[in-house]
């Protein structure tokens, strides 16, 4: 945590995502966040968290004096909310509503709820993205006062929620075209082997993805890229773009819409070019 600064970022890592985003914007259709936009739930971090992701960009990558998220087409930013987003003041506050409040215009799709959808694509194939928020809803649901800072929990309802959701939309669509569904997610479905970062019960996620032919789960979170495959699941954990505490990466996403295949390009930043790497590291999801 940086005295002069709201969040636990390098600001250059900052200023080089801005850079990267503005640089592929013609490439990007849209952006996965999967969580933890703000360190703390204080008016102040979520304000900077904001504005950072919301403000116009006037100079290239910056807005007066402020790095800036370059990404005009705003409504094609999805966010899922992390366990610091529901923060309140630097403690875990399952209550909190500090953090929907400031980011409202980034959760429609949750529609007031736990879990929430978006679809793109045409005949030529749909990709939907199927968002869950397994943040703590009761503080008794955490093992422990570290595992409340750090850790989630699979509970009955929101698990059911994202099953009909994810049904609700398969049925929706023309059975002919083809559908590839991607779940989005804050914390990792598996061992984390960090007992204060653990999802409770990640096991039914994994078990309901497999049930519901689930193509891919994104998720964020440990602040290690980490790829596995479970059955048929793949999922891919992210890197953190700017913490400070990691090693900073951006993830490019290639999905084709009629096979299916994915390719993710991992970029990591570039100390001695102060930037993220241009040629990134190629993975094939599936």
């Amino acid at each position: 945590m940086s005295l002069f600064h709201p969040s636990s970022y390098v600001p250059s890592r900052l200023r080089g995502l801005s850079e990267f985003v503005y640089s592929h914007e013609n490439d990007i259709d849209g952006v996965l966040i999967c969580g933890d936009l703000s360190t703390s739930g204080t008016a102040t971090d979520l304000t900077f968290s904001f504005q950072y992701l919301d403000s116009s960009a006037t100079r290239l990558w910056r807005s007066g004096n402020r790095d800036v998220f370059p990404f005009a087409r705003k409504n094609e930013i999805l966010v899922v909310p992390g366990n610091h987003d529901h923060y309140d003041s630097n403690s875990p506050s399952p209550n909190s509503q500090n953090f929907r409040l400031q980011f409202g215009k980034y959760l429609k799709k949750f529609q007031g709820g736990r879990v929430g959808f978006d679809v793109v694509g045409d005949r030529l194939g749909y990709i939907a993205f199927v968002m869950a928020d397994f943040s703590f809803q009761r503080s008794t649901d955490a093992k422990g006062k570290a595992h409340l800072y750090g850790g989630g929990a699979v509970d009955d309802a929101t698990l059911n929620e994202l099953r009909i959701t994810t049904s609700h939309v398969r049925k929706s669509l023309p059975t002919e075209v083809p559908l590839h569904i991607c779940w989005v997610i804050h914390f990792a479905p598996y061992d984390t082997r960090v007992a204060s970062l653990q999802l409770t019960n990640y096991e039914e996620v994994i078990s309901a993805a497999k049930q519901l032919a689930v193509d891919t789960i994104f998720c964020g979170h440990t602040h290690e890229m980490t790829f596995k495959k479970d059955g048929n699941v793949s999922i891919f954990c992210a890197a953190s773009a700017t913490a400070v505490d990691c090693t900073n990466m951006v993830h490019l996403a290639e999905f084709d819409r009629a096979s299916g295949k994915l390719k993710i390009w991992n970029h990591s930043w570039d100390v001695e070019n102060v930037c993220f790497s241009e040629m990134g590291d190629l993975i094939p999801i599936n």
